[in-house]
């Protein structure tokens, strides 16, 4: 990975109410080296998020869209209602709104580590 997406600042969007999902910045894929498909990971005690790249055959593999590279207009957002609705209750969040989460990059895992004890 070259230093840009190392420095880059990584966030994704928990969307509440009736968006729920999950946006998720461009920096991310970016930073994960541009994986085709990616996955979410949610820690044991639900305290935070992982992206980290997979192939398509893992369970809840999510397509990155062909041209979220190049067309900077395209959006990644992935609807996934009851996955939200859970980090939210876990973490004491209201369900009804919408959080910026930032993350970082944590090398030995090659993921994108977001923290939701800090909302």
């Amino acid at each position: 990975m070259d230093n840009v997406a190392k420095n880059a600042k990584i966030q994704i969007t928990l969307m509440g109410g009736d968006r729920s999902g999950i946006r998720i910045s461009r920096n991310v894929i970016k930073t994960l080296g541009w994986p085709t498909y990616v996955c979410f990971l949610k820690g044991e005690d639900k305290m935070s998020i992982a992206v980290v790249p997979c192939k398509q055959e893992q369970p809840l593999s999510m397509k990155v869209p062909d041209d979220f590279l190049t067309n900077s207009r395209r959006k990644m957002r992935i609807y996934c209602k009851k996955f939200v609705d859970d980090i939210m209750a876990a973490n004491g969040l209201d369900p009804e709104k919408s959080y910026l989460v930032e993350g970082e990059y944590r090398d030995v895992l090659n993921a994108a580590v977001f923290p939701l004890k800090v909302l």
